[in-house]
């Protein structure tokens, strides 16, 4: 693994200690040796990983008295795994850049190989989207869902373990967005306009749709990110007793 990316797992571990509730505002974290040890990298790993705590207003470092925990979340509406998703943007800009050149491609497959039993399980996980959507439940798990089956009634596995294999960064990708209501709203729209258009068997069409949804979905991530950086430059909790914020 390179440097940046062991910064980034140390990251998202000790977002995933606030969020189980391990170090809370005002906690003392471990020092910078015992961080070097417990996640076996170097110094310059962990100092790396502390700035970008520091940069989301999670923590606070001090000469002499130690990393103290300010805050136990950058955005409060976001689990850790997503938070340190948006906020290490190239991974999910990278996923978006190759979901743009893949699931036109594989739409205008699926439109020639999809079977009827394909169009109908694919008419069954929307309802199920839209169902969660007008109940203000996560809909992430069935757009996931949709794509997948996109991808199956291709005919083609590779297409299919391919979407597998991304499947976690998707499922980040789908939370994130789904604090977005009109990015919600639209990409129900987007999704029963290409079902149409794999149903009248219009490649070019459903190709189409394809790109303009994942255009959207990319639009929806910035402002998503934007979303996320804001909460994370104001939120603010109260102190520990007897304690002033840093």
């Amino acid at each position: 693994m390179t440097r940046q990316s062991l910064s980034q797992a140390i990251v998202e571990e000790v977002l995933t200690w606030f969020a189980d509730g391990r170090y809370g505002p005002g906690d003392l974290l471990p020092t910078e040796r015992e961080l070097m040890s417990h996640f076996g990298v170097s110094r310059n790993s962990v100092r790396e990983a502390m700035q970008a705590l520091v940069s989301m207003k999670v923590i606070d470092v001090g000469p002499g008295r130690g990393t103290r925990v300010v805050r136990t979340s950058p955005a409060g509406v976001l689990s850790a795994e997503v938070v340190s998703a948006l906020l290490h943007g190239n991974t999910l800009d990278e996923l978006y850049e190759f979901r743009l050149l893949l699931e036109p491609g594989i739409a205008a497959r699926a439109a020639e190989n999809a079977t009827a039993e394909d169009i109908e399980a694919m008419n069954s996980v929307l309802d199920d989207f839209e169902a969660a959507m007008e109940s203000h439940q996560p809909v992430a798990p069935h757009d996931i869902a949709f794509h997948r089956l996109i991808a199956g009634a291709t005919g083609n596995s590779i297409y299919l373990k391919v979407m597998d294999a991304l499947s976690e960064l998707l499922t980040s990708a789908r939370k994130a967005t789904d604090l977005i209501p009109t990015a919600v709203h639209s990409a129900s729209i987007d999704h029963r306009l290409i079902l149409d258009a794999l149903r009248a068997r219009d490649g070019e069409a459903a190709s189409r749709i394809m790109g303009e949804h994942v255009q959207s979905a990319i639009r929806a991530m910035g402002e998503a990110r934007r979303l996320t950086l804001e909460q994370a430059a104001t939120d603010t909790v109260a102190p520990p007793e007897g304690q002033s914020t840093p």
